[in-house]
């Protein structure tokens, strides 16, 4: 009942998102350069947090402890999916489901998840995620930072086959979740207070690891998901096949290989 609500619910808003599809290309490629646009997603989330993070140092401890939050909520939130991705049953992407009988407009970057599993979305847990968790900073900030990321970072993942509108619905639901338990639950003290210290103690190293992090997180942890992806197929080939990888198949039984005389004695048509 579940899966059948869902994908009527699924191809209902694919026929709507992907109705200009491959008719106005410039569309198209607008779109596509939206998409690949690591500036306009994930850029300016971490342009955000950055520029909490030099507020924080000017406003006290307690500001600087929910900024560490919201980089605890985000990188919780990803690990959280990645968990779902490998353990939740694999489920195609849009675009390599003929069924649905959508000509999907050209990108190059979208037939690179073309083996990728679905649900849920790591876009949408990372782009709702981090918008609710600056909610708790700012009710604008957050509202604005959702509707960026609805249009600038999940639409067009809907509208190039990447995601299942299902997929983004239960991607934003986790990132949510995991913002609200990182931003409310109790954590160690000496762990919301270690940037604050190392900033103060280190800050030429400091600034130099932040600066890597706030890469990966700019380009939502591309590299490490990319490895854990490849993790979660090698988890799914064993588990689907453990008998034969437990107990390898047997050799073949060896021909018998007769002396040369008595080959040569055989009749024609027995060998």
């Amino acid at each position: 009942m579940l899966s059948t609500l869902l994908e009527q619910f699924d191809r209902a808003v694919l026929a709507i998102v992907t109705a200009p599809a491959n008719r106005w290309p410039m569309l198209d490629q607008l779109l596509a350069a939206i998409d690949r646009s690591t500036l306009l997603a994930g850029g300016l989330f971490v342009a955000v947090l950055c520029w909490l993070w030099a507020e924080a140092l000017q406003r006290g401890r307690d500001a600087e402890r929910q900024v560490v939050r919201m980089v605890v909520g985000l990188i919780a939130a990803l690990a959280v999916g990645r968990a779902a991705q490998m353990l939740a049953p694999y489920r195609p992407r849009p675009l390599a489901e003929p069924s649905l009988g959508i000509a999907w407009p050209p990108n190059p970057d979208a037939d690179q998840l073309y083996d990728w599993s679905s649900m849920p979305s790591d876009h949408a847990i990372y782009f709702i995620a981090l918008a609710a968790a600056f909610y708790f900073r700012s009710r604008w900030l957050g509202i604005a930072m959702g509707l960026w990321s609805l249009l600038f970072g999940l639409l067009p993942r809907i509208y190039f086959g990447q995601h299942y509108p299902s997929d983004v619905v239960v991607g934003g639901v986790i990132g949510v979740l995991v913002a609200i338990a990182a931003m409310k639950l109790p954590l160690p003290e000496r762990l919301l207070d270690l940037p604050g210290r190392l900033a103060l103690r280190f800050p030429a190293p400091f600034y130099a690891l932040a600066m890597l992090v706030a890469l990966e997180m700019a380009t939502m942890f591309f590299e490490t998901r990319a490895w854990l992806h490849r993790a979660g197929l090698a988890f799914h080939a064993l588990r689907e096949t453990p008998a034969q990888i437990a107990a390898p198949a047997a050799p073949p039984p060896a021909v018998p290989v007769l002396p040369a005389r008595l080959e040569a004695a055989r009749p024609a048509a027995a060998r």
